[in-house]
């Protein structure tokens, strides 16, 4: 199973839903289910059946992506609809129960402006920026430099003490 949204056409901006959706799965959309294809699961299956315009849907274990003509739209699933996505990966497909999942609009720090800003905070390269190349080196103060000659330094010491 991917983990990760793969649109139709990734030109397509992605935007946080502003409303919470409902959606009635059936038993007939519980048989056609497959475990852990996030474009087949019951709660796919009911969207691209319930919703108009819906081009492609991906429900992964905590968000959703339903993808339209025009727009992405990225919900969060409700705590029962989670439950039942782990659920029924977990199994051979026979745990899902028909009846109504709610997917959420976005919880402020999960917004994906709020997750640019965290990463920008913190050094992460936001979408379209390339990370950059090896990791950060650590500098050491205070100790001799490579190939530094201390045969003056070790003889001055040596004079110090012996007086």
């Amino acid at each position: 199973m991917s983990s990760r949204f793969i649109p139709l056409r990734p030109n397509l901006p992605i935007l946080d839903a502003v409303e919470g959706v409902r959606l009635r799965v059936t038993e007939a959309m519980c048989d056609k289910a497959t475990p852990g294809d996030p474009k087949n699961c019951a709660l796919a299956l009911a969207a691209k059946a319930e919703m108009r315009g819906l081009q492609q849907v991906q429900v992964f274990t905590n968000v959703a992506y339903f993808e339209f003509r025009d727009r992405v739209e990225r919900y969060r699933n409700a705590a029962r609809t989670a439950d039942m996505i782990r659920r029924f990966d977990a199994s051979d497909g026979s745990e899902f129960e028909p009846g109504d999942y709610r997917f959420l609009p976005m919880n402020p720090a999960w917004t994906l402006e709020a997750i640019r800003e965290k990463n920008s905070v913190y050094g992460r390269p936001t979408s379209g920026e390339k990370p950059t190349a090896g990791r950060r080196q650590m500098q050491t103060v205070f100790i001799r430099p490579r190939g530094a000659d201390l045969s003056s330094s070790v003889s001055s010491l040596r004079e110090k003490k012996a007086s």
